[in-house]
């Protein structure tokens, strides 16, 4: 038996590997897309390296457990297509005699999730946003495109008060219509969402000819938010966050089941695993992606009610439906 355990497991190894690398590839290309063409500024290659090092753990936190179901589903079809499944039933043993490794396989998706949701993944959903935003950077003779805006200066005057001074300004901007707009100014600052300017002129659309002069003038800009976002948060920092929240009086429900998440989703993630035997290895492999589904669409469902329900029970009413699940899944499970 010891024997059949571990041929599972190896062979379990080998599909969750192969299903991981086809998700980073897949998951990582399409994330770090949006990534980019969501970013406030064009990513230099800098930021670009730092944006490919940190898609890891943000695909990994949702697609490890999802790798490691296809790959029960995948295991549990070669040993009923390959006739290891009739054996083992042959022996007496039924799938139950499978618990060592798919406790094993569970245990170990548990806490790599559990790492991934506490450390991993918020540090690099930081790091990723602290990439894209190094485009905001001025720099001397640096063109900054800023949505339909762009930007370059002659010269950076820093100040950590005041923040960077740009100096020998130009701008451009596409208006309604496609027509270019473009200015200078002597000094301009970028705020979060404007370039305020001053001592310039706006030339005439068609005409550089034509312009109008002004002592100070606001340009709004489509710039992202420079908040912080929940899930890029530390768990210190989310618990701050919602003590605060609490303190004065405002219903912190939803930031209390983003925090509580981080641990439920681990043990969900476990269970999954656990689920996905009885139901893969009984010829049902469907009623895995619908277990998933189903899951998923309660976590959205409690995500909603966690203002009204509480954070901790939101959070920790989908993986408890997934138990009782399991549970019965195992329980009624026919063997021979």
């Amino acid at each position: 038996m010891l024997h059949l355990n571990a041929t599972f497991l190896r062979r379990l190894l080998a599909a969750t590997g192969a299903a991981l690398v086809a998700l980073l590839a897949v998951g990582g290309i399409g994330l770090g897309a949006v990534e980019v063409l969501r970013a406030p500024a064009a990513p230099d290659a800098s930021a670009l390296g730092t944006l490919a090092l940190a898609l890891g753990p943000v695909v990994l936190g949702s697609g490890l457990p999802l790798a490691a179901l296809v790959g029960v589903v995948a295991v549990a079809g070669q040993w009923r297509e390959e006739g290891e499944w009739l054996a083992l039933r042959a022996a007496g043993w039924g799938g139950r005699g499978l618990l060592p490794a798919l406790l094993t396989a569970a245990l170990a998706v548990g806490a790599s999730s559990w790492l991934l949701n506490h450390q991993l993944e918020p540090a690099a959903r930081s790091q990723i946003r602290a990439a894209l935003r190094e485009g905001l950077r001025p720099a001397p003779g640096r063109v900054l495109e800023l949505g339909d805006a762009a930007l370059v200066a002659d010269a950076i005057e820093s100040d950590p008060v005041e923040g960077d001074t740009l100096v020998g300004l130009f701008f451009a901007w596409e208006e309604a219509g496609g027509t270019l707009a473009v200015g200078s100014a002597a000094r301009g600052r970028l705020t979060d969402d404007a370039l305020v300017l001053e001592d310039g002129v706006f030339h005439a659309p068609g005409d550089p000819a034509l312009g109008v002069r002004f002592e100070t003038a606001t340009v709004p800009l489509a710039l992202p938010s420079a908040r912080v976002e929940l899930v890029e948060r530390t768990d210190a920092s989310l618990g701050k966050l919602v003590d605060r929240m609490e303190a004065a009086g405002k219903n912190a429900g939803y930031e209390r089941s983003v925090l509580a998440k981080r641990s439920a989703w681990p043990i969900a993630s476990a269970l999954m695993v656990l689920l996905a035997a009885p139901l893969a290895l009984g010829g049902r492999a469907w009623a895995v992606a619908v277990a998933v589904l189903g899951y998923w669409a309660a976590v959205r469902g409690f995500d909603h009610a966690a203002r009204s329900l509480g954070g901790l029970a939101a959070a920790w009413a989908p993986p408890g439906l997934l138990l009782a699940l399991t549970v019965a899944a195992w329980a009624s499970w026919r063997e021979r």
